[in-house]
Order: structure tokens, then C-alpha cells, then sequence
């Protein structure tokens, strides 16, 4: 008995770390993402293209009614800007166009947006990191803020352009 116990303690420390250190294992479970096929998207050539805007923000948005209101606008004159008359605000007709625009901050007065535009057949999506300030929203002489005019131009492009989706780069659009 007295050879037992002195035995008992260093196994009883030995099978608790054991049981430890089986516990701190990570798991195995792995579930299997199947890769998202290459999508490319050949060029909308016909016009107008009837776009509709969905704004919103990722904070609250000091003028948000103002924003829904205004920013469309301005977002239309900037993309009949750069390919002029493809471009046209829908008015009760079903939009060819979808854009969604979610505006976002930083907390120091730094803004960017996640756009996602949809077609019928397809979308696009991308996102201006926080490099805008407010005085980038404001109308200049030249037009619209600079944020809309960054914002127009990817649009334009992807519209004028084609897009590719989860494609290797470089992407080529026959």
C-alpha cells in the first residue's frame, strides 16, 4: 500500500495535465468551401440605363431624407458626365440599374461607401475606403463632391466596361 501511494500522486498529476492538454486540442472541423465559379459580365450598351439609388449609412447620417433626396441627382449628373446621356433617374419605370450605397465612417470625420450595383443578370460591388472628408459631399464649381464623382466613375466603368466576379486577374471580357 505504501508503494501505491507513492505512486498515486505523481500519476493523478500526470493523467490531469494529460486530460489537459486533450482538451486544449483544436478541433478538426473543417467545412469545405466549393470554389464560386468565374462570372464575367459583358458591357450594358444600351441606353438609357434606368438607375434607381437605395442610400443608406453605416452611422447615422446627419440629413439621411436629404441624402436619399439629393445624392441621386448628383450621382446621375456625374455619370452623364463621364458617358453622356446613358444615364437616367427611373420615375415609376422598373429600373435596368440597382445601386445600392452605404455610406461609412471612421469616427474621425473620415468617410467612404460600400456600393453594390445589380442588373438583371448579374453585380457588382465595391468599396472607397475613408479617405473623403465632409467637404468631399459638398457641390463645387466644377459639379458634384469628389465622392460622387469617385463613385460615378467605378459605376461607369463596370456599366461601359463588363465586370468580371471571383475570376483570376487579369480579367478579360470578350
Amino acid at each position: 500500500m505504501k508503494k501505491f501511494k507513492s505512486h498515486f500522486w505523481p500519476l493523478t498529476i500526470f493523467v490531469l495535465f494529460f486530460a489537459m492538454a486533450i482538451a486544449c486540442i483544436p478541433s478538426k472541423h473543417y467545412t469545405y468551401q466549393k470554389p464560386q465559379p468565374c462570372i464575367k459580365h459583358k458591357p450594358l450598351y444600351y441606353s438609357p440605363i434606368l438607375v434607381k439609388f437605395f442610400i443608406s449609412g453605416s452611422y447615422p447620417l446627419k440629413d439621411l431624407a436629404g441624402a436619399q433626396k439629393d445624392d441621386p441627382k448628383d450621382l446621375i449628373y456625374e455619370l452623364n458626365g463621364l458617358t453622356p446621356n446613358k444615364y437616367q433617374l427611373t420615375s415609376g419605370q422598373t429600373p435596368n440599374l440597382n445601386v445600392y450605397i452605404t455610406y461609412n465612417s471612421d469616427n474621425y470625420q473620415h468617410y467612404g461607401a460600400s456600393i453594390t450595383g445589380y442588373v438583371f443578370d448579374g453585380d457588382f460591388s465595391f468599396t472607397l475606403s475613408t479617405n473623403y472628408n465632409s467637404s468631399d459631399f459638398n457641390d463645387d464649381f466644377l459639379g458634384s463632391g469628389k465622392i460622387f464623382h469617385d463613385i460615378a466613375a467605378r459605376i461607369n466603368d463596370y456599366i461601359t466596361l463588363g465586370w468580371c466576379k471571383n475570376c483570376p486577374t487579369p480579367c478579360v471580357i470578350n
